[in-house]
């Protein structure tokens, strides 16, 4: 008798496990939520402020698209809920050229999260987890709500206690999220930056011969791309008013800001120590380069030496990342 007691409640053990394990699989969300973020409203016309969330999304391996319309990912809080923004498409000069942008590309390009609306692209699958990231405009007063807020993306759903959404004065501080947020965003900078650092090699080649020899205020520019002497940092997500800043006569789209770190460039070698010679060539050579095109002594194959050698240390910079994020 006890035995078959025994057998009859190992059974029904056997059932409840399996019954619990077919439920958590089945309420186990694919999203991860790393931070909530959100700017101060004072300086909004409309009231409403700007509101980030970064989260993991967990393909199991598989192939999966981003959401293809706004509607598909939703901010819901006890009051409220939002859909998110629209990826637009803006456009800035810079060097008297024309760019287009999308509004949400350069956290894409510099930070490495993707925009969680995009009904053109599809995330190939992977092992580890993909960082994404979406734009909110909300009621700063459902901050002050109790409780959770709930993310809705295609359908999984994952929440975040309210009380643990912080304020920010840049997009740039997003990237608290990660372990070691001075070496993400001194990274994100150095992309950046190399970035700025090409395209004015690039266009000296191209204005040469309508400018002449009067190359100061650019020498100024280009010396200052690299200077970790600066009290400013630069924000690698928020275009400048205007279409640029000025700070003592330096020039860059991006905007200049005090509350940013300045650059550390032995916080980028020590987190990428396989192109710490690439990043001391393109730093040297950059300038390098701020000097040769003021100094009247220049030859002009020194300084398109300096040029072709930027531009070929960009494109290997450029192969290491892009082969860093796709592993």
């Amino acid at each position: 008798m006890r035995k078959i007691v025994s057998i009859i409640l190992s059974v029904i053990l056997v059932f409840s496990l399996s019954a619990c394990s077919g439920e958590s699989k089945k309420t186990a969300s694919k999203l991860d939520i790393k931070g909530v973020f959100y700017t101060n409203a004072e300086a909004s016309e409309d009231g409403m402020t700007d509101c980030y969330v970064v989260f993991d999304y967990n393909s199991n391996g598989k192939n999966f698209e981003l959401a293809k319309e706004t509607g598909e990912v939703t901010l819901a809080f006890e009051n409220n809920s939002y859909e998110a923004t629209e990826n637009k498409k803006s456009t800035y000069y810079h060097n008297s050229e024309t760019f287009d942008e999308y509004l949400f590309d350069p956290i894409e390009r510099y930070m490495g999260y993707q925009y969680a609306v995009n009904e053109q692209k599809t995330i190939p699958g992977s092992d580890k987890a993909d960082r994404l990231f979406v734009h909110f405009r909300v009621n700063p007063n459902d901050f002050g709500d109790k409780g959770s807020v709930t993310l809705d993306f295609i359908g999984e759903k994952a929440k975040f206690k309210i009380s643990d959404a912080k304020e920010i004065k840049t997009v740039d501080e997003i990237m608290n999220v990660e372990a070691d947020y001075d070496s993400a965003y001194q990274v994100a900078s150095f992309k950046y930056r190399a970035d700025k650092a090409y395209l004015e090699a690039c266009f000296i080649t191209r204005v040469a011969a309508f400018f002449g020899e009067d190359f100061s205020g650019m020498s100024k520019t280009i010396l200052n791309i690299f200077n970790e002497s600066a009290a400013w940092g630069v924000s690698v997500s928020e275009l400048a008013g205007q279409g640029f800043s000025v700070v003592d006569g330096i020039y860059f789209d991006k905007s200049l800001n005090y509350d940013l770190s300045p650059l550390k460039l032995s916080v980028v070698k020590e987190a990428h120590p396989d192109i710490a010679s690439l990043i001391d060539k393109l730093v040297t050579d950059t300038t390098l380069l701020g000097g040769q095109i003021i100094n009247e002594e220049s030859v002009a194959d020194d300084v398109e030496a300096t040029i072709n050698s930027i531009i070929e240390t960009y494109m290997q910079i450029c192969d290491y990342f892009a082969l860093e994020m796709a592993n």
